[in-house]
């Protein structure tokens, strides 16, 4: 663990995937504050953690490719929202989706259903919390909240 500025993770996380954006036509809007405060994190494991979740925003994208990636400062945490216009999960599995090996009933066929539960596993494990967020037919947003290091 080592404290880590959040833009530099997503960044890193937003490099691995400039391919895929870049082919899919998405629009890109990103929302961190330079002088947001430094997490405490792995960097391998919180960009694991990031790189499920932007990986999930681009392959439930409709027709509308459009992803939000936005952070903030509240309190002791920085919050990381990642927010795609996306097929949303239903209500009813939204509890369920970070659960090992559960996918909502509109997810493709491609995946294991373990994205989510790595990317919850990671949070928790660095202290933080994950949630979701989603309607269906307009999108999800997922949530990362982690802690400011040295608080």
């Amino acid at each position: 663990f080592e404290p880590i500025a959040p833009s530099e993770l997503m960044d890193d996380v937003l490099q691995n995937f400039r391919h895929p954006l870049s082919e899919g036509a998405f629009t890109v809007e990103i929302d961190m504050p330079a002088d947001l405060p430094l997490v405490r994190a792995d960097r391998t494991a919180m960009m694991l953690a990031l790189d499920n979740l932007v990986d999930n925003a681009i392959r439930y994208s409709a027709q509308q490719r459009s992803i939000r990636i936005s952070a903030r400062r509240d309190g002791p945490n920085v919050l990381i929202d990642i927010q795609d216009r996306g097929v949303g999960i239903s209500p009813g599995e939204l509890s369920n989706v970070r659960r090992k090996f559960v996918r909502g009933r509109l997810a493709r066929a491609d995946g294991s259903g373990l994205g989510l539960a790595i990317a919850s596993r990671i949070v928790a494990d660095h202290r933080g919390t994950f949630g979701l967020e989603s309607e269906l037919g307009s999108g999800t947003t997922a949530r990362v909240s982690l802690p400011i290091a040295g608080d």
